[in-house]
Protein backbone atom coordinates (compact mmCIF):
# COMPACT_ATOMS: atom_id res chain seq x y z
CA UNK A 1 0.00 0.00 0.00
CA UNK A 2 2.63 2.19 0.57
CA UNK A 3 3.68 2.65 -3.20
CA UNK A 4 -0.08 3.00 -3.97
CA UNK A 5 -0.28 5.72 -1.51
CA UNK A 6 2.67 7.59 -1.96
CA UNK A 7 3.60 6.95 -5.33
CA UNK A 8 7.24 6.19 -4.33
CA UNK A 9 9.08 3.48 -3.62
CA UNK A 10 10.67 2.81 -0.09
CA UNK A 11 13.84 4.34 -1.38
CA UNK A 12 11.86 7.09 -1.96
CA UNK A 13 12.63 6.63 -5.94
CA UNK A 14 9.50 7.50 -7.93
CA UNK A 15 7.32 4.53 -9.07
CA UNK A 16 6.91 3.86 -12.90
CA UNK A 17 4.55 1.79 -15.03
CA UNK A 18 5.36 0.71 -18.44
CA UNK A 19 4.95 4.07 -20.52
CA UNK A 20 6.78 5.99 -17.75
CA UNK A 21 9.71 3.82 -18.09
CA UNK A 22 9.77 3.15 -21.72
CA UNK A 23 10.36 7.11 -21.65
CA UNK A 24 13.24 7.05 -19.42
CA UNK A 25 14.59 4.32 -21.48
CA UNK A 26 14.15 6.29 -24.59
CA UNK A 27 16.40 8.93 -23.76
CA UNK A 28 19.51 6.82 -24.03
CA UNK A 29 20.89 7.28 -27.56
CA UNK A 30 23.97 7.16 -29.23
CA UNK A 31 25.13 10.14 -31.47
CA UNK A 32 27.25 10.21 -34.49
CA UNK A 33 29.59 13.47 -34.27
CA UNK A 34 31.20 14.89 -37.12
CA UNK A 35 33.04 17.76 -36.38
CA UNK A 36 32.86 20.81 -38.38
CA UNK A 37 34.41 24.54 -38.54
CA UNK A 38 38.06 23.49 -38.03
CA UNK A 39 40.76 26.06 -38.96
CA UNK A 40 42.39 26.10 -42.43
CA UNK A 41 44.86 24.18 -43.23
CA UNK A 42 44.10 21.31 -40.04
CA UNK A 43 43.15 17.81 -41.06
CA UNK A 44 39.70 16.97 -40.98
CA UNK A 45 38.90 15.36 -37.62
CA UNK A 46 37.28 11.92 -38.07
CA UNK A 47 34.01 11.61 -36.70
CA UNK A 48 33.15 9.80 -33.78
CA UNK A 49 30.48 8.55 -31.47
CA UNK A 50 29.14 10.59 -28.43
CA UNK A 51 27.03 7.64 -26.32
CA UNK A 52 24.80 9.32 -23.29
CA UNK A 53 25.58 7.43 -19.90
CA UNK A 54 22.55 5.55 -18.31
CA UNK A 55 20.92 7.17 -15.63
CA UNK A 56 20.22 5.00 -12.23
CA UNK A 57 16.61 4.15 -13.57
CA UNK A 58 17.89 3.12 -16.68
CA UNK A 59 20.68 1.04 -15.58
CA UNK A 60 18.56 -0.90 -12.79
CA UNK A 61 15.90 -1.49 -15.85
CA UNK A 62 18.38 -2.88 -17.95
CA UNK A 63 19.93 -5.00 -15.57
CA UNK A 64 16.43 -6.31 -14.51
CA UNK A 65 15.72 -6.94 -18.06
CA UNK A 66 19.43 -8.83 -18.62
CA UNK A 67 20.74 -6.54 -20.84
CA UNK A 68 24.33 -5.02 -20.64
CA UNK A 69 24.62 -1.61 -22.40
CA UNK A 70 27.41 -1.40 -24.65
CA UNK A 71 29.19 1.66 -23.09
CA UNK A 72 29.06 -0.31 -19.46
Amino acid sequence: MHKAYTQELEDGSPVHNFPTLLRSLATACRNQVLPNGLPEGLPEEPAFEGVTQPTELQSRALALAGVRPENA
